[in-house]
């Protein structure tokens, strides 16, 4: 047993985890296209979105989940970029503005960067332990996840 779980029990949350840990390159993406889930790919915060990225996989991407990706969310504004598939951030802080990408309702002093704090979430060992193990997969063993191997 490691961390509460059977070896069997590990390897299938490994599995059942790795679209939404795995830092897909933009080749994997491609190459994997028809059998990701792209919902568990759009949630994916190890990938590194940039416009390009995701108006190259815009058919694919479900924006429901996309526009909720923190990661993709600090580097992106989804509504000005694609007007069609998002709305813009709807103002939340005291200033009231048509549009802001600040999500602090008590926000006034115009000291943007203390918005930035990292939240780690961990209630789960077992899914830190996952993801930590996602983040260094191989490519042979990255296509036996996925079930493109029969070993």
């Amino acid at each position: 047993m490691f961390l509460g779980l059977t070896k069997d029990e590990f390897d299938r949350k490994l599995k059942e985890s790795i679209q939404y840990y795995y830092p897909f390159s933009k080749e994997q993406l491609t190459k994997y296209s028809d059998i990701l889930n792209w919902s568990e790919i759009s949630a994916n915060q190890n990938i590194k979105w940039s416009y390009e990225l995701i108006l190259e996989f815009k058919e694919f991407i479900n924006w429901n989940v996309i526009h909720k990706n923190k990661t993709v969310n600090k580097k992106l504004t989804l509504g000005l970029l694609f007007p069609d598939k998002v709305e813009l951030p709807k103002c939340n802080c005291s200033f009231n503005y048509d549009f802001c990408e600040c999500n602090d309702k008590n926000f006034y002093n115009g000291n943007w960067e203390t918005l930035n704090h990292v939240h780690v979430n961990l209630n789960d060992t077992s899914d830190c332990i996952i993801e930590a193990v996602c983040q260094d997969i191989d490519e042979e063993y990255l296509m036996e996840l996925l079930g493109l191997n029969s070993h």
